[in-house]
Formats: C-alpha cells, sequence, structure tokens
C-alpha cells in the first residue's frame, strides 16, 4: 500500500470515528503501515495533510460508503516475546533505561524499563541504566537514589550506570564540530520571536550569520561573557518542514543553577533532542526504545548522527502505558506512588 492510500484509509476512519480526520493520529497509522514513508517524512506530512484536508470536506454519509472499500484487520491479543529489528540472537544488542532524575519513579518508569531491561534479555544482550541530567533546574540525587532503589526493588539489574552530565566535554565537541560545520547557529532572538519564526515557517538574521561569529557566541556562553537567555544554539533544520520538530529547533541553553553533580562546572546545557542521539551512539546502544510522544523527532535524531558522522541506533517505538486506550494521567498515578514510597514490610 502506498503513502497516499494509507492516508486515505485512515483520514476516513478517523473521520468517521471522530467527527473529523486529525493529521497527528493519521500520520502515526500511515506510518505504522507503510514504514518506509519514514525515509521521506516531508512527502509523506504533505500527503497526509492534502487527503485529511480533503476527507474533513466530506460529508458523513460520503465518508461511510467509501470506508466500506478499505479493509481493517482487528489485531488479536496473543502471548508473545520481545522482538527487536535487525536483531538476532548471539549478535550484540544493547539498550538503556534513561530517566530524567526530577520526580520519584511511577508506573510509567516500570513500564519503560521493563521494556528495556526484556529486549536486552530476550537477546543475551547488555542493558544500561543511564542517568539523563541535563537539566540542572529540575534535578536532585534524592531522585536518583530513588530511581536505583525502585530498580532493584523490581529485581532489574545492569551492566553499567551511567550519567549524561558525565559527557559533557565530549557533548561540547561535538557541538563545536557542527558549529564549525554550519549545522548550528548561535541565535539571539527574543523567545517570542523565535516562536512566531516557527509557526510562520520563517528564519531569522541570525541563521545567516557566519561560522566565526557563531563560534565567538558559543565561546562567550561557556566563559560567561554571554548572559542567560542572550543567546541559545539552534539546528539549521528546515523552516519549511511541515515536521514542525525539524523548524530550527533549540540544541543549548544557558542554566545557571548548581548541578546536583557537577556543581557550577558548566553552565551550557544540551537539549534532550542533542543530547539522546550523541549519547546512544557514544554508549554503544544499537536499540533506543522510546514512547511514540517522539515519533516526530526521530527525524532530528538521525539529523543529528548524520552531520556529526557517528553511528546510528535503531529506534523502536512502543505506546503509552494505558487502560482500554485511555493514557493514565500523573493524577491517577499519584496513589501508586505514594504506596510505592512506603518502606516494604
Amino acid at each position: 500500500m502506498d503513502v497516499e492510500t494509507a492516508a486515505r484509509k485512515h483520514a476516513l476512519k478517523n473521520a468517521f470515528d471522530f467527527g473529523r480526520a486529525d493529521m497527528k493520529a493519521v500520520v502515526g497509522k500511515v506510518i505504522a503501515e507503510v514504514p518506509e514513508a519514514r525515509k521521506d517524512m516531508k512527502a509523506a506530512m504533505a500527503a497526509v495533510m492534502r487527503v485529511v484536508a480533503q476527507v474533513n470536506e466530506m460529508k458523513k454519509e460520503e465518508i461511510a460508503k467509501e470506508l466500506g472499500q478499505y479493509e481493517f484487520i482487528e489485531k488479536k491479543e496473543e502471548e508473545k516475546g520481545i522482538t527487536l529489528p535487525n536483531a538476532e540472537q548471539g549478535t550484540r544488542v544493547v539498550t538503556r533505561f534513561p530517566p530524567e532524575p526530577n520526580g520519584y519513579p511511577h508506573i510509567g518508569h516500570a513500564k519503560a524499563v521493563f521494556l528495556d531491561y526484556e529486549a536486552a534479555r530476550a537477546y543475551g544482550g547488555e542493558f544500561i541504566l543511564r542517568f539523563d541530567d541535563t537539566n540542572p533546574e529540575a534535578e536532585k540525587a534524592e531522585f536518583v537514589d530513588a530511581i536505583k532503589d525502585a530498580l532493584s526493588w523490581l529485581g532489574i539489574s545492569y551492566s553499567q550506570e551511567l550519567y549524561a552530565s558525565d559527557f559533557m566535554p565530549k557533548i561540547y565537541e561535538c557541538a563545536e564540530k557542527l558549529i564549525s560545520g554550519g549545522h548550528i547557529y548561535a541565535c539571539s532572538c527574543p523567545q517570542d520571536v523565535v516562536k512566531e519564526n516557527r509557526m510562520q515557517g520563517k528564519e531569522c538574521a541570525c541563521r545567516s550569520a557566519p561560522t566565526d561569529q557563531n563560534m565567538q557566541k558559543w565561546k562567550g556562553m561557556l566563559d560567561g561573557s554571554v548572559k542567560k537567555g542572550e543567546v541559545a544554539i539552534r539546528l539549521k533544520g528546515d523552516m519549511s518542514s511541515l515536521n514542525t520538530a525539524m523548524r530550527d529547533p533549540t540544541m543549548f541553553r544557558i542554566i545557571e543553577s548548581e548541578h546536583y553533580r557537577q556543581g557550577n562546572k558548566y553552565r551550557v546545557w544540551p537539549s534532550y533532542d542533542f543530547q539522546a542521539p550523541v549519547l546512544d551512539s557514544l554508549n554503544g546502544v544499537t536499540h533506543a526504545m522510546r514512547t511514540k510522544e517522539y515519533e516526530l523527532r526521530d527525524e532530528m535524531y538521525y539529523k543529528i548522527l548524520d552531520m556529526l558522522g557517528m553511528r546510528k541506533p535503531i529506534l523502536v517505538e512502543f505506546s503509552r502505558l494505558s487502560i482500554k486506550g485511555m493514557p493514565i494521567s500523573k493524577r491517577l498515578l499519584k496513589p501508586l506512588i505514594e504506596i510505592r514510597s512506603k518502606p516494604r514490610s
């Protein structure tokens, strides 16, 4: 099935079920049914947008009539093990659980860590615990300890305990390589201007600044001569992309809060979008498992690794934990968190 046909099929079904077709919902279904659409997300999203607009102009009876031309196979619930793409027994499989230590562990963490852990075990591979601790404003040592305690309580062991903040020199090295290559730039536009430009798909004047000027501002961020909020480092993405995640996202920003592990050693910190692909590659991860909410950020993940010439892990997506299709909110999880935080008898 081609992208156009898959888009029409799922747009019709979405519109029939909910009154109007939702582009984001349809994109997810199309990618699941036509995986090769990932190779050209720009074209795929353009096709979905066009079809969704057409379907939303149709009457309910027209949608119902055309929907009858398509077949929807009901998925049968069955017991089966974890299967990773391009992985076989005897090959080196490495997975990682990358929690940010910005809160106490909850049931969502449990689902994610079991998937990572069991996937590695299924192939006789290696499982890594990596704390993605590059936001000093939110992270605390007590949350690190709570997460480690929870994993122990769940009976989960790991071969390595890593901290993203320990890799800051290598992350800076990667940043300077991309600045020198003209792939990322220093932007001094106010936040409201950045937001408006991204909405309109408009490039700012900072984007065309010479490389040496970008490097000078980067060095100023590091040495303190550039003040917090004056400059951010952004990816030269594609401001015309239908995938808004690719519209020059922030890669580095100044955060002057003291870090629970590194103290005041660093003041320039990477965004998760920059840190995750770089560390997955450096840490030897072969299969990086992420929730479906990151789907539109996959393009950025691979673009960063392409620009750096680094090894690319395989991204494996899973859905959020749900009950009969309804996502569990933090409010519903609170009683579980409180129960879990009590000592075991």
